[in-house]
Parts: C-alpha cells; structure tokens; sequence
C-alpha cells in the first residue's frame, strides 16, 4: 500500500498499513450513521474503545484505525440535535 496522509484535527497522520486505512474509515461511517445523533457517556465511549481493541474479528491495524477514525469525527463533525442543529 502506498502511505496516506491523514488528517486528524488539527495534525495528520502517515497510514502505512490499508487495515489501519480501512478501519479508520469504518470508524468514520459509524460515527456519520450512529453518532452524530447520541451524545455519549465516558462510559459508552470507553465502552466502544475497549469492544474494539478486544476484537479478535479484525486486525490490530483495524481496530486501532477504527477508534481514531470514530474519535476524530466525533471531534470534527460533533453532535447534531434533530434538525440539523449543531451542539
């Protein structure tokens, strides 16, 4: 895989592996389809991380990618009341 520039926040990233690459944009979708509209607990969010870096399913790269592509949109995007309101 070639390397890929990602930017979170306000800094970026180098991606060398595609599993990374690939779960950082799973983390994103799920945010943009499910958490744009919850406004989590520490214990939800801790609850989402640890699932995560459990997981036997995926690849280390994968799950990492997909907790900092989740987090990243979660600081970017933030939350959205009905109507398309920002918090």
């Amino acid at each position: 895989m070639e390397q890929k520039i990602i930017a979170v926040g306000n800094g970026a990233l180098l991606a060398t592996t595609e599993d990374f690459v690939n779960g950082y944009q799973a983390g994103h979708l799920a945010y943009m389809q499910q958490g744009r509209h919850t406004l989590f607990t520490d214990s939800l969010l801790i609850g989402l991380i640890m699932e995560k870096l459990e997981s036997v399913v995926y690849t280390e790269p994968y799950c990492i990618g997909y907790v900092v592509g989740w987090i990243a949109t979660l600081a970017h995007k933030g939350l959205e009341r009905q109507g398309g309101e920002q918090v």
